[in-house]
C-alpha cells in the first residue's frame, strides 16, 4: 500500500444486516498505518436522500477522532441510538439512505 492510499475501514456490528428503528447501531473505525487522517477527522452517522426534489440529509452522531498521526494504527469503536425517523427507503422517485463515515473538520469526506 502506498502512503498516499486510504487505509481506513468501518465495521458494523449487525445483526441479520438490519437495525430497527431506535435500535442500537455498535461499530468500530480502524485507522491503518497508511491512513491519510488530516489533522483534526470525525466520525459521522447521518441520513440522506437522493432522487427527485431537493437532496437532503442529518447528522445524527458526531464524535471528534483527534490528530491523525495519533490515530494511526488504532481502533475507534462508536456506539449510537439511531432515530424512529427517518427509516430507510428505496422507491422509485426518491430514496432515504443512512452511512457511516470518516470526515475531515470542514466536511470533506475521507
Amino acid at each position: 500500500m502506498r502512503p498516499n492510499d486510504i487505509d481506513i475501514h468501518v465495521y458494523l456490528s449487525l445483526n441479520d444486516g438490519v437495525i430497527a428503528a431506535g435500535g442500537m447501531l455498535e461499530g468500530v473505525a480502524e485507522i491503518g498505518l497508511g491512513a491519510q487522517i488530516p489533522n483534526h477527522g470525525r466520525l459521522e452517522v447521518l441520513w440522506y436522500t437522493t432522487g427527485q426534489g431537493e437532496p437532503d440529509s442529518g447528522v445524527i452522531y458526531r464524535v471528534e477522532l483527534g490528530h491523525g498521526k495519533a490515530l494511526k494504527g488504532k481502533e475507534v469503536p462508536f456506539s449510537v441510538t439511531l432515530p424512529p425517523i427517518p427509516r430507510s427507503y428505496e422507491g422509485t422517485l426518491f430514496q432515504v439512505r443512512w452511512m457511516v463515515r470518516i470526515a475531515r473538520r470542514q466536511g470533506r469526506r475521507i
